[in-house]
């Protein structure tokens, strides 16, 4: 296990950061391919590659996602938390992610071109980091996330439902 020392100015703060990345997660085959294509902007992984019963994965990162390396800390994240407490579940044991992860310009995945990437970059890594995880049960949340894993459009009419991960297939 490595540890990276990150120092940003934040909201006119100087704070530092350290950022452990486990062997697993860079040690999938995906992920010098993947590392290799964001090279214009911040690659945050997932913080453990465990295997679970319960992943989610979400859409992409935002600000505060980006600034502290870790997926759903922000205002999603608080609202995400809440709902776990809520239902008993503790964040812990459970795998979070994102399909793209970096912080596409002003949060909108449709400007990864931007940044030279698209959607399809980040597939092989999310594929062989599931594989790796086995989770029994995977929460889409958002509409990339869902045609990601299934490749179904139309996230309301989805809402509820229980889908095959053709991702996984």
């Amino acid at each position: 296990m490595g540890t990276n020392t990150h120092v940003q100015t934040w909201r006119e703060k100087k704070v530092t950061i350290n950022i452990t990345t486990t062997t697993a997660q860079t040690s999938l085959t995906t992920y010098p391919v993947l590392a290799n294509k964001c090279t214009r902007t911040k690659l945050v992984l997932p913080l453990t590659l465990k295997p679970c019963r319960l992943c989610i994965v979400g859409e992409s990162l935002g600000a505060e996602e980006e600034f502290q390396g870790n997926y759903f800390v922000g205002k999603a994240g608080k609202l995400l938390d809440k709902l776990l407490k809520d239902l008993g579940l503790i964040r812990e044991t459970i795998h979070i992610t994102n399909v793209v992860k970096v912080r596409p310009p002003d949060n909108k995945i449709n400007r990864l071109g931007e940044l030279g990437l698209s959607i399809s970059d980040f597939i092989p890594y999310l594929q062989e980091e599931l594989s790796v995880v086995n989770p029994t049960a995977i929460l889409a949340l958002g509409q990339h996330a869902l045609e990601a894993l299934t490749s179904e459009h139309g996230i309301t009419k989805w809402r509820g439902s229980t889908l095959d991960c053709t991702l996984l297939s």
